[in-house]
Parts: C-alpha cells; sequence; structure tokens
C-alpha cells in the first residue's frame, strides 16, 4: 500500500493547526483558522493566464485558544473560487468564519527600493459560522 502523503500537526502554535500534505518532493503548508473578519472584503479582477478571475480578500483576525495571553494574529486571507462573489456579501467585519487554505508568502521590493515579504492565506474553504456580522 503506497503512502499518499502525510499529516503532522505542529504544537509550537496551539492557536493554529498547521498540517504538511503532500507527496515527495513537494510539501506544502495548509493551516486551518477560527476568528472574526477584521474588515469587510473587497474584490478585484485578477489576470489568470488571459482570463480575469475575481480575487475576494479581506483581513481576519484569529481567535487563538481560550484564555490565551498573547496577542491575537491578524493575516489577509485570499479566495478566488467560484464561490468568491458568492459569498461577499456575507463577509462583513465581524462575521465568525472558518478558514482553510495554503500559507503563502509573496516579496515585493516598494517605490523607495526597500524589499519586503507578505504572508497571506490562500483559502481553500471558507465556512460562515456562529454569530453574525455588523449590519
Amino acid at each position: 500500500m503506497e503512502k499518499q502523503g502525510f499529516i503532522q500537526k505542529y504544537k509550537a502554535l496551539p492557536a493554529i493547526n498547521i498540517t504538511k500534505r503532500g507527496n515527495t518532493g513537494f510539501k506544502m503548508n495548509y493551516i486551518t483558522l477560527h476568528g472574526k473578519i477584521a474588515k469587510d472584503a473587497e474584490t478585484t479582477l485578477i489576470n489568470n493566464q488571459g482570463t480575469e478571475t475575481p480575487l475576494v480578500y479581506f483581513s481576519f483576525q484569529d481567535s487563538g485558544t481560550p484564555y490565551q495571553k498573547n496577542e491575537p494574529m491578524f493575516i489577509e486571507v485570499h479566495f478566488m473560487k467560484e464561490a468568491a462573489m458568492h459569498i461577499l456579501p456575507f463577509l462583513k467585519k465581524g462575521k465568525e468564519v472558518e478558514i482553510f487554505g495554503c500559507l503563502r508568502f509573496k516579496n515585493f521590493t516598494t517605490t523607495a527600493g526597500k524589499v519586503g515579504q507578505k504572508y497571506y492565506i490562500s483559502a481553500d474553504y471558507i465556512i460562515l459560522s456562529g454569530s453574525a456580522a455588523r449590519t
């Protein structure tokens, strides 16, 4: 029986469930987060191999573990599936969501010439849960 990959949970980050999946040579870091949307979702069109594809993005606050003493984590979430435009009206500040996706980063250079990195979640699934957003 061939092994289809592996799952390994890291205990160093109790607020985040990170799993590594993939076959030999190519591995991706998947992450599951639970928290609230910190800023209303916005949309933009990106060029995806000659086709304009909608991208929904928003700022997310991870709720962490109960009685966590450190600061909450804020991270940007990108969602580029067919359902993205359908759930856009529900992705409002304060809405409780669960996110499953890949942890990614992008290198960039500012106009001043400084080089930096931006970390974000490329979401595969967004589950609308619990509490309602502000109206």
